[in-house]
């Protein structure tokens, strides 16, 4: 495995990061929830050392699972969680006021078996709610020891700046990947404020894999449906050309995409496929050094 540094804190991180949605089974189709403890026990033992979740995947089943497979190796890990999204009755709802923050961090903490989270992340932002309040009670719990540091995730330049200033994020987390990338004015915002950019959805929901051909449907209530690269036949067609531009293995320069600037210190891969966790980690171990990963 290879490591790379967040600039604002000098941990090593996988370049290769778990993430933990598909843990949380719903929108993900035919899996295997006796597969998913072995899947992460299997890509810890691989050198993955950060484990991406959040509360709403799963309802807090992605957290448990997480919890009762680190449990007793807590200290080797890097377990980021997220607040600001949360289940009113089976609605999604954006919060990141002070009481529901509180109550979310004490659920976080319970379900993942643990004393404390190393990033703490603003999972949207959330316009009804004044950045103050929530950059109060986020460093609040950072002087309490209940979270180490604060992470962003899904800012535009605009929200970015100002969550920023306000809250002292050292991280941040955004989709990235070869049909969706990156808008160049964060990840150089990031680079000059020291900012940790981890990338999500590299294989762009198994998009950029030879996983999901020109003959994928939906089912009823695949988590994709909220992705416009699959909502519409004629971009999702405009796609499945693009991505071959990318070359073979799909997945493997898929991933050398996401990382190829040297701002991202990982990129997160959510997976319970004991074959397609072996392929993404080969992707990474087939290669020396990040240097090594082609251009683009």
């Amino acid at each position: 495995m290879i490591y790379r540094i967040i600039p604002s804190l000098g941990w090593n991180v996988s370049v290769l990061g778990y993430g933990g949605w598909e843990l949380g089974l719903d929108g993900w189709g035919n899996v295997n929830p006796k597969n998913c403890t072995k899947i992460l026990e299997k890509a810890i033992e691989s050198g993955i050392n950060l484990i991406d979740t959040a509360p709403v995947y799963g309802n807090g089943l992605s957290e448990k699972v997480i919890g009762d497979v680190t449990a007793g190796i807590r200290e080797k890990l890097f377990i980021i969680t997220k607040c600001g999204l949360v289940n009113d009755g089976g609605r999604i709802i954006h919060s990141l006021k002070r009481e529901s923050i509180q109550r979310e961090i004490e659920s976080s903490l319970n379900r993942l078996k643990t004393g404390y989270i190393d990033i703490y992340q603003i999972h949207y932002p959330d316009p009804a709610t004044d950045i103050e309040e929530t950059a109060d009670v986020l460093n609040e719990l950072k002087k309490s020891g209940l979270i180490r540091a604060i992470g962003l995730c899904n800012m535009d330049i605009d929200n970015l700046k100002k969550y920023h200033s306000a809250c002292g994020a050292v991280t941040l987390q955004n989709r990235n990947n070869y049909l969706q990338p990156e808008n160049p004015a964060v990840t150089e915002y990031c680079a000059a404020n020291k900012i940790g950019y981890i990338a999500y959805s590299p294989l762009a929901q198994g998009l950029l894999t030879d996983n999901i051909g020109v003959d994928y449907r939906m089912f009823k209530r695949d988590i994709r449906r909220f992705n416009n690269l699959f909502n519409n036949q004629t971009d999702f067609r405009k796609a499945i050309n693009e991505r071959e531009k990318l070359g073979r293995p799909l997945s493997g320069n898929a991933i050398r995409f996401a990382l190829r600037s040297n701002t991202t210190v990982s990129c997160l891969v959510s997976t319970v496929n004991e074959n397609h966790l072996k392929s993404n980690i080969e992707s990474i171990n087939s290669l020396n050094r990040i240097s090594d990963y082609p251009g683009f």
